[in-house]
C-alpha cells in the first residue's frame, strides 16, 4: 500500500532558537521514526536564529532584500543538512533544490530534508512546504513555537484565544494583512497561504511534539486545522461567518468572453459553475478565467465516427486539472433525457475515465439538493474510482 505523505514546515525557531534546540529535535526525531512506516515525511527546515542574523547584518549594510532573502535560504539549507545529520543520515548527496529531486530522495529512503528550494520573491520555508503538500497531494504541519493560530499574540495577550479551525480563506485575510519581509515571524506566511487556499491543502498548525505525534495517530490534538468551512469566529476584534454549510454556487452561462469576466469578478465570493455547448470557448474560459466547475451539456451533440461527443478531451481535462477546475454532472439533463438517456449517460462515462485518467474531480450538478450517499453509489456504478466519489458535495 502506498504511504501518505506528509510535508512538514519545521521552523528554524524548534531548531535554533538561539542554540540548537537538541530535547525539542530529540523528541521530533523520535516521533518521525516512529511513523516512518506508516508515512512517507518531507521535513521542510526553517532559518530560525541562523537566518534573522545572517539577515539583520546584510540589512545593517543597506543590503537588498534580494540579497537578504538569499542569506535566508542558505540558512534554511545549512539547517536542513544539519537536522540530517541529527538523525545520521548520510547527505553526500547534498540537500534537494528541487522538488524533482526531493521526489527521487523520497522513493529512494521515505524521509528526506530540505530547506529552501529555488528562489521566489517573497517566499519562506512555508511556502516551500506548501508547494511540495501539492506536488505530493499529501497533508501540511506546521511545527512552531506557537500551539497554532490566536485571535491575538498570545505574548502580549493572556486573554488571546486558541482558534481550532478556521476556513482556507479567511486564513487568507488574516495573512494578507501581515506585511512581509524576510525572516518574518507568523505562523504561515503569505505565499503559504495563496497555495492552500488556491489547492485547498488540509493544513495544520501545532505547536508540541506530543500533539504532532496525536495528529499521525489520529487523535485530538491541540493546534489549528485550516481547512473546510467554520463557524464564526473573531480575529483581532473583525468578524468572519462562514456557515457549516457549502458556499453558495451561481451558474453562469454569459457567451461573450468580456461580460463573463464581469460576471465571474462580481461574483467571486461564490462557486462559480460555467456551462456552455462550446468547446472552443469552454477551453478559453478554462485558460483564462477563475471558474470553480466546468459543467459540459451532454445532450445536442453529434457523436464521432469511432466515440462519443462528450464535450471533453484530454487537453481540456488536463487544463482542467492545471488550473484546479472540477467538471460538473449535468443530472438533471441527464434524468430529463427520456429515451436518451443511455446516450448521455455513455457520454458521461467516457468523461468519467477521462477525468479519472488525468485526476481531475467531479460534481453533480443539479436544481435539488439530493441524497449524497444515492450520489455516491450512482457515481461507483457509473465508473468513479472511490477517490473522485469521496470528493462528492452540495
Amino acid at each position: 500500500m502506498k504511504k501518505k505523505v506528509v510535508v512538514i514546515s519545521l521552523g528554524g525557531s524548534q531548531i535554533i532558537p538561539d542554540k540548537v534546540g537538541y530535547s525539542y529535535l530529540n523528541s521530533f526525531k523520535k516521533v518521525i521514526l516512529k511513523h516512518k512506516n506508516e508515512y512517507n515525511f518531507v521535513i521542510v527546515c526553517g532559518g530560525g536564529s541562523l537566518a534573522r542574523k545572517y539577515i539583520s547584518a546584510i540589512e545593517r549594510e543597506d543590503g537588498s532584500e534580494y540579497f537578504q532573502s538569499l542569506s535566508g535560504i542558505s540558512a534554511t539549507r545549512a539547517n536542513a543538512r544539519f537536522v540530517s545529520y541529527f538523525f545520521g543520515m548520510d547527505a553526500k548527496r547534498g540537500i534537494p533544490k528541487t522538488k524533482r529531486t526531493v521526489r527521487k530522495y523520497l522513493n529512494q529512503q521515505g524521509i528526506v530534508f530540505c530547506g529552501a528550494l529555488e528562489y521566489v520573491p517573497e517566499q519562506t520555508s512555508d511556502s516551500v512546504g506548501a508547494e511540495l503538500a501539492e506536488y505530493f497531494k499529501g497533508e501540511f504541519i506546521n511545527l512552531t513555537n506557537v500551539n497554532g493560530l490566536y485571535t491575538s499574540d498570545p505574548k502580549k495577550n493572556k486573554n488571546a484565544k486558541l482558534v481550532s479551525q478556521i476556513n482556507w480563506e479567511n486564513f487568507n485575510t488574516i495573512a494578507e494583512k501581515t506585511k512581509y519581509s524576510p525572516g518574518q515571524h507568523f505562523v504561515l506566511d503569505q505565499r503559504a497561504s495563496e497555495l492552500i487556499l488556491k489547492h485547498k491543502i488540509s493544513t495544520y498548525i501545532i505547536g508540541k511534539i506530543s500533539e504532532f505525534d496525536k495528529f499521525l495517530n489520529k487523535k485530538k490534538f491541540i493546534g489549528t486545522i485550516i481547512k473546510g468551512w467554520i463557524l464564526k469566529i473573531i480575529i483581532n476584534s473583525t468578524s468572519f461567518t462562514i456557515c457549516m454549510k457549502k458556499k453558495k454556487r451561481i451558474i453562469l452561462t454569459e457567451t461573450d468572453f468580456n461580460k463573463l469576466r464581469e460576471e465571474i469578478k462580481k461574483n467571486r465570493d461564490k462557486i462559480i459553475i460555467f456551462t456552455s455547448s462550446n468547446d472552443e470557448f469552454n477551453r478559453k474560459v478554462l485558460e483564462k478565467l477563475k471558474i470553480s466547475i466546468l459543467m459540459v451539456p451532454l445532450k445536442s451533440r453529434k457523436d464521432y465516427t469511432k466515440q462519443r461527443n462528450s464535450g471533453l478531451n484530454e487537453i481540456l481535462v488536463k487544463i482542467a486539472k492545471k488550473n484546479n477546475v472540477q467538471i460538473g454532472i449535468p443530472l438533471d439533463e441527464i434524468l430529463n433525457s427520456g429515451e436518451k438517456r443511455w446516450l448521455l449517460l455513455s457520454r458521461l462515462r467516457q468523461n468519467i475515465k477521462l477525468c479519472s485518467r488525468v485526476g481531475v474531480k467531479m460534481q453533480f450538478i443539479c436544481e435539488k439538493e439530493r441524497d449524497l450517499k444515492n450520489l455516491k453509489s450512482l457515481g461507483l456504478i457509473l465508473g468513479m474510482p472511490t477517490w473522485m466519489t469521496k470528493e462528492l458535495n452540495f
